[in-house]
């Protein structure tokens, strides 16, 4: 008797879980302030890892299922590769930063909290 593909909900768990994963990993190159996001796929990785498992195991759709595995892993793996990246968005993140607050420094002194008191 010959074994038959199921479509099942694992395959697609793990794709899906890779995905959000794999946009976590590439949005603080956009901003600095989604670096925080990066360390939730420390809890994401491993469940969609599993998913994929018990998807091979229960002999559901291979190629979904190794596409999910594939994202998890890079996910996971991600962030070492793009840390020059992280950086690098990090520091305009800081010089916008201090721009701002220049700005708001020389606002400030147009307006004299002085004659105010």
């Amino acid at each position: 008797m010959e074994k038959q593909k199921v479509n099942g909900g694992w395959c697609k768990a793990s794709v899906v879980i890779g995905v959000i994963a794999m946009v976590l990993t590439l949005l603080p190159l956009a901003s600095a302030w989604f670096m925080i996001l990066t360390s939730v796929n420390y809890f994401l990785v491993p469940i969609g890892v599993i998913c994929g498992i018990v998807a091979i195991v229960k002999s559901q759709n291979l190629i979904v299922t190794i596409v999910g595995l594939v994202l998890c892993i890079l996910a996971l793996f991600m962030p070492y590769f793009l840390a020059d990246y992280y950086l690098a968005s990090a520091a305009e993140s800081v010089g916008n930063m201090v721009d701002s607050i220049d700005k708001l420094g020389d606002t400030m002194d147009k307006f004299n909290i002085n004659d105010y008191e």
